[in-house]
């Protein structure tokens, strides 16, 4: 199994401590070697101000097993559903 994207958040009535379920964004295929600790660099979240519901997430992900520093970028667009 590899790495993989997933997301989960929370509203504001769900009880302390927890998180809405997690919603997968992609399987891994790959892995990375060497890393340098430098993975993760490319990783952020940002709401959209045009709606103020929407959330864009971006990651890095491997696509080849066992490699190091060819990484690929995947966008993800998420919203909870009873955001309108």
């Amino acid at each position: 199994m590899f790495p993989s994207l997933a997301v989960a958040g929370r509203i504001s009535t769900d009880p302390i401590g927890t998180l809405e379920a997690e919603v997968p964004i992609f399987a891994g295929t790959g892995s990375q070697t060497g890393t340098d600790n430098r993975w993760g660099d490319y990783s952020s979240m940002a709401i959209d101000g045009a709606d103020g519901c929407t959330f864009w997430y971006a990651q890095e992900y491997y696509t080849v097993p066992d490699t190091s520093f060819d990484w690929s970028t995947r966008l993800a667009s998420l919203k909870f559903s009873n955001c309108p």
